[in-house]
């Protein structure tokens, strides 16, 4: 405690003693350093348009890594470290020199709010994350801030049909379409971290709702008085067409079991409670290349944003302080 008083005191007095000294005793990178120490984030890294990388924020950074991938792809301190720069640069670049439409944010933070269901769960989650509701959508405004002043910059580039034809003459392993399906459904959200009275009350509901099909009531309109999968409801619950790759083991489970046109009974997921209702199914085939074009000029168009991404963040990287390398 001693030590953190007489070395805030030390900047103090040397601040006292002119402003350009009070400017060095906030800028200078060993004052940043001490500053960090002090206050528990750690020694500075590296100086991003004016903010401080200390190594909390590299610690931090690493843990969402790990959550993001989940062990799937490898990766260094070092390559997160680079990232964590690009992006305060990026962040810091975008404050300045463009702007976020507060429609824009309150969309994506409400599409955000949804996901979780009640306001119970909505609150648990924040309390998880240690984020206050305002602080969320203070960082979502700064994340679409930053994709706009990325978009800005990167641009895009059409695939031509030329390549769109190599690329499927070279891999046409890649174009052999699973079984597909085509469901419908009325959705109640349960995830694991519902407290057990509202998963009896959704258990109760979901029941009440199966029983008003059973007496002939429209699955269309039930689903948009009562779902809560909110980006599907006006649409009667289309999940659109998919293979069992993009959803939940437990849920593909379910819909393996449905005939055409059938509606199932209520059944529950690791997500919540599902009334579903398969609308359409179609055998494994080889795509032609035609049908193929769409999803190949998407892989192509996205693999060199991706490299000018890259290129972007690397220049952005090379115009910052760096102060100390991250040991992996």
């Amino acid at each position: 405690m001693k030590r953190t008083v007489f070395a805030l005191a030390g900047i103090v007095i040397g601040s006292a003693l002119g402003f350009g000294s009070a400017e060095f005793a906030l800028t200078s990178p060993l004052a940043r350093d001490r500053i960090g120490l002090l206050f528990g984030r750690g020694h500075l890294l590296a100086i991003a348009r004016g903010r401080g990388i200390y190594e909390i924020d590299l610690q931090r950074a690493v843990g969402e890594k790990k959550d993001e991938d989940a062990g799937e792809r490898p990766f260094s301190r070092r390559s997160v470290f680079d990232e964590l720069i690009a992006r305060t640069m990026t962040e810091a670049l975008a404050r300045s020199e463009s702007d976020v439409d507060p429609a824009n944010v309150a969309a994506a933070f409400e599409l955000l709010r949804a996901q979780f269901g009640e306001e119970k769960s909505w609150r648990a989650a924040l309390a998880r994350s240690g984020f206050s509701a305002r602080t969320l959508r203070r960082n979502v405004a700064t994340h679409l801030r930053a994709e706009g002043w990325i978009r800005a910059r990167v641009g895009a580039r059409a695939a031509n049909p030329a390549e769109c034809q190599l690329t499927y003459d070279t891999h046409r392993s890649r174009f052999h379409q699973p079984e597909r399906f085509r469901a419908s459904h009325l959705f109640l959200a349960a995830p694991p971290e519902t407290s057990p009275d509202v998963v009896d009350l959704k258990e109760k509901t979901i029941r009440a709702l199966a029983e008003r099909l059973g007496r002939g009531e429209d699955f269309f309109e039930l689903v948009a008085e009562a779902s809560e999968d909110e980006a599907n409801k006006t649409l009667g619950g289309d999940l659109g067409w998919f293979s069992e790759s993009r959803m939940p083991p437990d849920f593909m489970q379910f819909v393996r079991q449905l005939a055409i046109r059938q509606v199932g009974p209520p059944v529950r997921t690791r997500l919540g409670f599902h009334i579903i209702e398969l609308t359409d199914r179609q055998p494994p085939r080889d795509m032609t290349s035609k049908e193929a074009q769409p999803e190949i000029e998407h892989d192509i168009e996205n693999e060199w944003r991706d490299a000018a991404v890259r290129d972007l963040n690397a220049r952005l990287v090379a115009q910052a302080q760096l102060i100390a390398a991250p040991m992996d």
